[in-house]
């Protein structure tokens, strides 16, 4: 059975590949439930290891997980730019709905 590792930095990613981690969930902010990532972060983890795949929450804010169509669509250009980078390898929500 594979292996996620949910990750909140550079840090526990490197760590997470480094322990026989079949897949990495990149977020930022613990305290708030995981929100999306910073782009450089991302940037880090792909450069730390190619091999493994990295999925990225998409969650803008840390209010619960209710979001307004503006959020939505903040979501989706987020989407939109991670997978047009190339740099995500698959994306986790954190919403109950619009």
């Amino acid at each position: 059975m594979p292996i996620e590792i949910c990750c909140f930095n550079v840090e526990s990613a490197v760590i997470a590949f480094a322990n026989g981690a079949d897949r990495i969930e990149l977020c930022r902010d613990q305290a708030a439930a995981g929100l999306t990532p910073e782009e450089g972060d991302l940037r880090k983890v792909k450069d730390a290891n190619r091999d493994i795949p990295v999925k990225v929450m998409i969650r803008q804010h840390d209010r619960g997980f209710s979001v307004s169509n503006l959020e939505f669509a903040e979501m989706r250009r987020a989407l939109e730019h991670f997978k047009n980078e190339a740099l995500a390898d698959g994306f986790v929500f954190g919403i109950l709905g619009i």
